[in-house]
């Protein structure tokens, strides 16, 4: 015989629907990848790198700017001193003097010999002055050029700071929306399971009414179709007592009416890791490392006021 099911005002599928709606509310989605911090941490970490090398470059030309000015201030002291500090151009008047020993009178080139070492004399301090000055000048010239090169690399790394700052502030910032939004997720699921598991149950208890009525109707087809098959039979009287003691109540097309309760769905426990939230000694650790310590304290949304990091291991979510 085949099985015959009357139609149901409310279906098995309906009810499953209700109860499997509950399990929906999934949260795995929600992670830290979801929210770039991996792809913005890096970004942070490459500029506080690039950071770092500017400040080591700037501070190498303020030193070198520092070395500049103190061999200028030698070099033009000296230069000074060779020329506009003299009382004198150059020498003293026993420079001058015709010394006889050296040129004495028998000698055919006494006056020339005393000239060109004269000459040579005046040459000679002529270029002391004359490199003693372009010693200043180029020490002048280099102390401009450190002075420009330090100034250049500080402006640079202002520029730099600012554009860190911003990096760091991007990081930080999708870190608090990662915990609001796994927070938020949370509340909506078990908000979702409680609703759903309600009208679960208010809609089961209105199918297990109908069960009954269903398995009723049910039994009472099957015992008229036994009824129909005894016409068949030799002995119809014997065929209709039989009919009258079959018991159906756990015949299969009578059990198909039922409506099985469910247990409550369970919400998987809703946490985040410390490590991933802004704010945090240990997500400090894990992304403000190897920044060189250029990071700035967070004053993201969901970071405390201070220069400190939390400390704490456990939080309600």
């Amino acid at each position: 015989m085949a099985k015959f099911c009357p139609r149901r005002r409310k279906s098995r599928q309906d009810v499953e629907g209700y109860k499997n709606a509950s399990a929906t509310a999934n949260v795995s989605r929600y992670s830290p990848d979801g929210f770039r911090l991996p792809v913005l941490a890096n970004e942070h970490r490459n500029c506080r790198q690039i950071q770092a090398k500017v400040q080591k470059y700037w501070e190498a030309m303020e030193e070198l700017a520092k070395d500049a000015k103190a061999r200028m201030e030698v070099l033009c002291a000296y230069y000074a001193g060779n020329e506009t500090s003299r009382t004198f151009p150059v020498g003293t008047s026993r420079d001058c003097l015709f010394n006889t020993d050296r040129y004495p009178a028998g000698s055919e080139r006494r006056y020339i010999d005393f000239l060109q070492d004269q000459l040579a004399w005046w040459d000679k301090e002529y270029m002391k002055i004359r490199q003693s000055r372009e010693q200043c000048e180029q020490a002048k010239q280099d102390l401009e050029d450190y002075q420009r090169h330090a100034a250049e690399a500080k402006n640079v790394f202002g520029q730099n700071l600012a554009y860190c700052a911003k990096a760091q502030e991007s990081l930080d910032e999708a870190s608090c929306s990662y915990k609001a939004a796994v927070k938020e997720k949370c509340t909506d699921a078990g908000g979702c399971v409680d609703n759903s598991w309600k009208t679960y149950n208010g809609t089961l208890q209105q199918a297990k009414v109908e069960e009954t009525f269903l398995k009723a109707q049910m039994r009472a087809v099957m015992r008229i179709d036994c009824y129909l098959g005894v016409f068949e039979l030799k002995d119809v009287a014997a065929g209709i007592e039989a009919c009258k003691h079959k018991d159906y109540r756990n015949h299969t097309n009578v059990t198909a009416m039922e409506f099985p309760t469910q247990s409550k769905p369970h919400v998987p426990a809703c946490r985040y890791d410390f490590a991933d939230i802004a704010g945090y000694c240990s997500y400090e650790d894990k992304y403000y490392s190897h920044t060189f310590g250029l990071s700035d304290p967070c004053t993201a949304s969901c970071c405390k006021a201070g220069a400190s990091c939390n400390a704490s291991t456990r939080e309600t979510v």
